[in-house]
């Protein structure tokens, strides 16, 4: 824990004690309870530019970070990666903003105030704060409460330990897929710095950015959280990717170093998720007409059904490699005249109820005696 540059210059430990907005810090809270309401990673949104009116005709209007717009829908999960703003926002307000500041609370949070702008990361948190909060996603939806004791002796006894308080927020698999979306933060996203200086372990986090600059990122063993910015709360000037994300990058690097055993090659993933190829138009199960697919990680709860608007196209003589050439040249059946007697029909089968047919059909009867054992 650092708490400042000097002690002698300022005493206030600002990873315990300064308030300041975390920005995009705060999405994955969105997202973990838009998941734990229902809605999956696929919804989509159309990013572009909007009012929202809520309380008292009150009028609030999101931007994306650097004004850009595609104007074109895009899942909830790609908007976290590539954190946009109008997104963040839509989705807080179908969630609910105050199913979002339940979730926020429950992660250890101050609950914010229900207001369109808690989705851009409006209500203040100190480093510590955030750190417990990002402990839920890094530790299978349990938050673990931080303790800077580890044990306490009295010569080679253990007095006490400091075993930290933890609290079940989420499930396994809503925390693990939050955690797949946040490796891609790392790997595509906002914070891929961390990649530059030669940093391939796994790693997943989110970048913040308002007057300050932030970066909540870990390993499948070490949570690390950067703040930076001034004590008289003037703009930084700089995104949590410029400023947070290199110290983080360094100070991670050298940790793993000193202790290889906080390194590891990926994190563990819990039972009950699937990987799933999605039709990117319908957001349901592609088949194999599907002409845009996505690879996605769902959760048992969220997996949807099969794609019904792609399906196979019709046989016809168009899309077909069938020759029909032997058909068109050959002669036409003779045709039956009103004045000609048709062929006598055979006598009609005896017919015979089937017990296992539910609609009780007719059918003949079978040469071979029946298998109940074989129906399903």
């Amino acid at each position: 824990m650092v708490g400042g540059r000097d002690y002698a210059t300022s005493q206030l430990n600002r990873v315990t004690d300064a308030m300041r907005q975390p920005g995009s810090v705060f999405k994955p809270v969105i997202y973990a309870a838009a998941m734990a309401r229902g809605i999956s990673p696929l919804t989509t949104f159309v990013t572009a530019p909007h009012e929202i009116r809520f309380a008292h005709n009150a009028v609030y209007k999101p931007k994306n970070f650097g004004g850009s717009y595609s104007n074109q829908p895009v899942t909830l999960r790609e908007a976290m990666v590539r954190s946009l703003n109008v997104v963040a926002v839509d989705a807080a307000m179908q969630v609910g903003l105050g199913n979002v500041a339940v979730m926020a609370e429950k992660m250890g949070l101050e609950q914010p105030n229900n207001y369109p702008s808690m989705a851009l990361g409006a209500a203040e948190a100190s480093p510590l704060q955030i750190a417990g909060a990002y402990t839920t996603f890094a530790n299978d939806g349990m938050r673990v409460e931080p303790t800077a004791i580890r044990y306490i002796n009295s010569g080679n006894e253990i007095v006490s330990t400091g075993a930290a308080p933890k609290m079940s927020v989420m499930s396994p698999q809503t925390a693990y897929v939050i955690t797949d979306t946040l490796k891609d933060v790392v790997n595509r996203g906002t914070a891929t710095r961390i990649r530059k200086p030669g940093f391939t372990g796994a790693a997943a986090g989110k970048t913040g950015t308002s007057k300050d600059a932030w970066f909540a990122g870990y390993t499948p063993n070490l949570l690390v959280v950067v703040w930076v910015g001034f004590d008289d709360n003037r703009d930084l000037g700089m995104t949590g990717g410029e400023a947070a994300v290199p110290i983080w990058t360094e100070f991670v690097q050298r940790a793993v170093a000193l202790r290889p055993d906080l390194a590891a090659d990926k994190f563990a993933a819990p039972a009950g998720l699937n990987s799933v190829d999605v039709c990117t138009e319908t957001e349901l199960a592609a088949v194999e007409f599907c002409p845009h697919q996505q690879k996605m990680l769902l959760p048992d709860y969220l997996l949807p059904g099969y794609c019904y608007d792609h399906q196979a196209p019709l046989y016809t003589e168009e899309n077909s490699e069938f020759d029909f050439s032997a058909y068109e040249t050959a002669e036409p059946m003779p045709e039956i005249l009103d004045n000609e007697e048709p062929e006598p029909m055979a006598p009609p089968t005896k017919l015979v109820e089937d017990p296992f047919d539910e609609g009780k059909a007719k059918r003949p009867p079978a040469t071979q005696p029946k298998q109940p054992a074989d129906r399903e």
